[in-house]
């Protein structure tokens, strides 16, 4: 008996360490920022030409002496422990599993967010799915009315017997109440310190969160297929059902790759401007980035398994690395958290490339540039290097739906 009260009296102080060395860190992050505040890049918005500090440096202040790096939260990512229930919870009001036999198809398609339309959808299985048997689709889908059973509908009458695994949810109080409960102290940290200092920043921050969510949900999906089945995908994409791809996607020329690199688009403006500015852009940041980045852009990406499960465990991973946030870069005007979507998938992925170096995770790294496949248009043209795979969104079904008109959900 007192053994056990001594066993308990040891979990009790060793998570109260773990919360009082989390707190000191966002502690630290915080007052750097306020007082070693970077250049504005203004109207250019953290693109090229415009580049950040790396912040290596800033790392190794923190890890050094045993200091963040032995924190439980912020950097020991024990990849055996499962995560808590809280954040695993799911509220479909339509879910579908397909009742057939199957293991893992070579390739993935994780796709997540809210409904942009039938069109949208068929644009996305042209483009990553059709004329193939080697994909599966898990999708989960947030729609803002009761009509989740019309969108499971579509996605099973879109992607058939690909379709593996889906969930749709409707927006409500309990949903909302979760998802904050779920973002625990970092969510509030961020609220205070950056979304509540600019206008409609509370509002950014709740759906980019919801968002990161919806990612994680539909990877869950995948997993637990790949668990039960005893299997792992070769490959995997991460997209939004409002995607729009510039060309089809070559799933070999990633299947052939081998390492732990996730690849990112780039979100130029639109995939008919390869010509102009936007395209440009694009070029400048597959020779800075990563190493200069201030942002990454979110809505798509693709690579090996393992690295595209920690890419899309943003949400989950909220409340060890959301301290990493660059609260100290200034953006366009005085909003001091501009591009705040982009600037936490950027704080993650660098959060997470730093730990894996320093041997506190598994090896992870990331891209902007696509390994450059035989006859690929766009590819190998940077000294051999491959362009970042050009993206844009559809925002006609948002337009079209301003007035809520039929088949807008």
């Amino acid at each position: 008996m007192r053994q056990g009260r001594r066993a308990q009296t040891r979990r009790e102080r060793a998570s109260l360490d773990g919360r009082e060395m989390l707190t000191s860190v966002y502690d630290q992050a915080l007052e750097h920022a306020l007082h070693h505040p970077t250049t504005g890049c203004r109207a250019l918005q953290n693109s090229p030409p415009c580049t950040c500090d790396s912040r290596d440096a800033l790392w190794r202040n923190f890890t050094a002496g045993g200091g963040a790096a032995t924190a439980p939260l912020p950097l020991a990512l024990r990849a055996s422990k499962p995560d808590a229930p809280h954040l695993t919870k799911v509220f479909p009001a339509w879910s579908y599993k397909a009742g057939y036999p199957r293991g893992c198809s070579r390739y993935a398609l994780d796709l997540s967010g809210g409904y942009a339309g039938l069109g949208g959808l068929e644009a996305l299985e042209r483009m990553l799915v059709a004329g193939s048997d080697n994909v599966a689709v898990f999708a989960h889908m947030l729609v803002s009315s009761d009509n989740a059973t019309s969108v499971g509908r579509y996605l099973r009458g879109v992607f058939g017997r690909a379709l593996c695994a889906a969930s749709v949810e409707t927006y409500s109080p309990e949903l909302h109440a979760h998802v904050q409960r779920a973002g625990g102290n970092a969510l509030q940290w961020l609220d205070v310190n950056c979304a509540g200092k600019s206008s409609g920043g509370k509002r950014q921050l709740a759906r980019t969160i919801s968002m990161w969510r919806n990612v994680f949900v539909a990877s869950q999906l995948r997993l637990q297929h790949e668990m039960a089945a005893g299997c792992e995908h070769a490959v995997v994409v991460r997209a939004r059902p409002d995607l729009i791809l510039a060309e089809r996607l070559d799933w070999r020329q990633f299947a052939l790759e081998s390492g732990h690199v996730v690849h990112l688009g780039c979100h130029g403006g639109g995939p008919q401007d390869h010509s102009g500015s936007s395209w440009r852009v694009c070029e400048e940041r597959a020779t800075r980035w990563p190493a200069g980045a201030c942002w990454a852009d979110d809505q798509y990406a693709v690579g090996p398994a393992g690295a595209m499960g920690v890419y899309e465990r943003l949400f989950a991973d909220l409340e060890r690395f959301a301290w990493w946030f660059p609260l100290g870069v200034r953006t366009s005007g005085r909003n001091p958290c501009g591009n705040f979507p982009e600037r936490l998938l950027l704080a993650h992925l660098d959060w997470r490339a730093k730990a894996a170096a320093d041997g506190a995770s598994p090896p992870f790294g990331w891209d902007v540039r696509s390994p450059a496949a035989s006859g690929e248009k766009w590819g190998g043209r940077l000294g051999g290097a491959s362009f970042p795979r050009f993206i844009g969104l559809d925002r006609s079904h948002r337009t079209k739906c301003a007035g809520r008109g039929r088949g807008c959900f």
